[in-house]
Parts: C-alpha cells; sequence; structure tokens
C-alpha cells in the first residue's frame, strides 16, 4: 500500500464532509402572481376587485414584507389608504392575499390590460419590484 497517512487522511476529510451539514443561506424570494379578479371581464366605467398573491418561495423569512398598487391606466384606486399594504413577517413557502377595489376607466381599450404593482422583503422602500398583471376588460 502507498503511503496509508494519506489514505486515512483522506477518509477522514471525506467521513467529516458527510455528516458537516450544509450551510444554506436563508433568504426570502418574494414571487407576485394574480390569483383571480371579478367580474371578469372588467368593465369600463366600473369597479373590478382584484386579488394579488404574494408568495414567498425562498427558504428564509421575509421580515417586513409589503405590497403596493400602483396607478397604471386603465387602473386606479379610490382610496389612498388601501394603496400600501404591509404584510410583515412571511415565512418561507407561505402566501398573502392582497384585494384592492380598483376602478376601471371608462375610456378603458377593450382588450388585455395591465395592472401593476411593486413589492418588496423591506417596506422602508429598498429593493422594490415591480410585476404587472393582466386583465381582461371588455
Amino acid at each position: 500500500m502507498k503511503n496509508p497517512t494519506k489514505i486515512l487522511g483522506l477518509l477522514m476529510v471525506l467521513v467529516i464532509m458527510a455528516i458537516t451539514p450544509v450551510m444554506a443561506v436563508e433568504r426570502p424570494n418574494l414571487e407576485v402572481s394574480l390569483q383571480s379578479y371579478t367580474p371578469v371581464p372588467a368593465e369600463p366605467g366600473t369597479y373590478v376587485t382584484v386579488t394579488v398573491k404574494v408568495f414567498n418561495d425562498g427558504n428564509g423569512r421575509a421580515a417586513n414584507a409589503a405590497i403596493e398598487f400602483v396607478d397604471n391606466y386603465p387602473f386606479s384606486l379610490d382610496n389612498e389608504a388601501d394603496r400600501i399594504k404591509s404584510i410583515g413577517a412571511l415565512d418561507a413557502q407561505e402566501d398573502y392575499l392582497a384585494e384592492y377595489r380598483v376602478r376601471v376607466d371608462s375610456e378603458a381599450v377593450l382588450g388585455t390590460n395591465y395592472l401593476k404593482v411593486r413589492y418588496a422583503n423591506d417596506a422602508n422602500g429598498d429593493g422594490w419590484l415591480e410585476k404587472e398583471v393582466a386583465l381582461s376588460v371588455n
């Protein structure tokens, strides 16, 4: 046998690697999607109730998550107090449903229109991302 000390050392390293847990960095990863809207299709000059899902598909807690409705023609909010929803802590693999009562402009173009939201892990405004979701207007 060639140098049993090297072989023994290699086996010890392999055993230590096998029993040492892999330290994964825990990070939140927020994903936003349209859950539903009613009525379908939305109609010009009326209101539509829109539910947007915020899902943390990361492996860590989103400590101070938030979502904000962004006015984007033909969609707007009447009540400014409903614009930002502070979600707070959102654990890994958990979701939050944000509901908005949205005005559809009376001159809205018929067909697919896009509603815009911003979302972040940190409600103080750092790292906000935007997402557009499609709604049908007829």
